[in-house]
């Protein structure tokens, strides 16, 4: 859910669209941050975090209790998790819900999109940190929108650009494979990797082509995903949102995307569920 925040302009609103925030639907206690200026805790700019708990969306209204400021996404997950001291906010997609800070000019937050990505349930398992090769890989992709191109290339410069990116392995294993205990299903050389620019952040829609093992006639078949909402969380994981189409449009994939997590000490079971992940860089998650 993407809620947006705006300020008075005249009789009218200003949409803010880069301080949209986004909500996760399906999860205890959604955590996300925002500069703020100086205050009587830090007299320079920093991040405060805060997180939604309790949340419900019913078709027109979204609901939550929020929880903070604090100063470190720990806290803010933590103050969530109590369960005690939130303050309950509902906004919808026609009313302006009025947010007050202080003696600061205040703003407005209404629902501005609903994708309704639905979050995958991780089955993980224990992984130690990835020691192989971790240069960005030379996957066949092609790359959305910002390169202003439809080209398909082997490129391993892709995605372009010098800004950060966490490269992610998979490992294949048969359907209706489960570890065994202490068994670790990341273990040797990934069957592919894929690179994904955390600069992209929530906005901008990354997409990719790359060679699966084979389709149901046993050849090789070309496989399509998009993603964006890129984010590192304080604890190392990586977070995204994924399609099964080329442009972060609905597909084939329940509600046409789904709501993401990579970590770097556990192997998860990924989508479709016969892949397992696990990040293999060592940057720029910590």
């Amino acid at each position: 859910m993407t809620v947006g925040v705006f300020e008075p302009d005249g009789d009218d609103y200003r949409y803010l669209e880069p301080f949209d925030l986004e909500f996760e639907l399906g999860v205890p206690c959604h955590v996300w941050s925002r500069t703020a200026g100086g205050d009587e805790c830090n007299s320079k700019e920093h991040e405060h975090y805060n997180a939604a708990g309790e949340t419900t969306y019913d078709g027109t209204t979204l609901a939550w209790n929020e929880y903070g400021p604090k100063h470190t996404w720990d806290d803010a997950a933590d103050f969530c998790a109590s369960g005690r001291g939130g303050v309950h906010k509902e906004v919808n997609w026609t009313d302006y819900y009025e947010e007050q800070h202080g003696d600061r000019d205040p703003y407005y937050l209404k629902i501005v999109g609903a994708d309704a990505c639905p979050t995958l349930q991780h089955t993980c398992v224990a992984a130690p940190r990835y020691r192989g090769p971790n240069a960005i890989p030379a996957v066949t992709m092609q790359i959305l929108p910002s390169s202003g191109s439809d080209t398909v290339t082997n490129d391993a410069e892709y995605p372009p650009g010098k800004g950060e990116k966490v490269v992610v392995g998979f490992w294949e294993h048969p359907e209706g494979y489960e570890p065994e205990e202490g068994e670790n299903p990341c273990a040797g050389e990934p069957v592919f990797k894929i690179a994904y620019p955390v600069e992209y952040g929530a906005k901008t829609c990354y997409g990719w082509k790359h060679w699966t093992s084979g389709n149901t006639d046993g050849e090789p078949s070309f496989n399509e995903n998009s993603a964006k909402k890129f984010r590192c969380s304080d604890d190392g994981d990586f977070h995204l949102t994924q399609w099964t189409t080329m442009d972060c449009t609905p597909g084939t994939m329940g509600a046409g995307c789904m709501n993401k997590r990579v970590s770097r000490t556990l192997c998860c079971r990924d989508n479709p569920p016969t892949l397992w992940s696990q990040i293999l860089s060592p940057a720029p998650c910590p």
